[in-house]
């Protein structure tokens, strides 16, 4: 990976976190990858995506609140 100011957390589902600071404005930028399994029903799927990345933003606001 390139040098960069940035955080990244890898976790054992396969989803990251990567945190850095803005280039242009007084702000910390948050990136959250999911990964997820194949299901036969999209919106089944999505609601998986969005439970799991609900939980990734709670640990993410726990980490900046550090």
């Amino acid at each position: 990976f390139p040098k960069q100011d940035m955080l990244s957390f890898y976790l054992d589902d396969g989803a990251w976190i990567s945190i850095r600071p803005s280039g242009t404005e007084p702000k910390i930028k948050a990136y959250i990858g999911l990964v997820g399994e194949r299901v036969a029903r999209t919106s089944e799927a999505g609601m998986r995506a969005a439970a799991r990345l609900r939980e990734l933003v709670a640990a993410t606001d726990a980490l900046l609140a550090a």
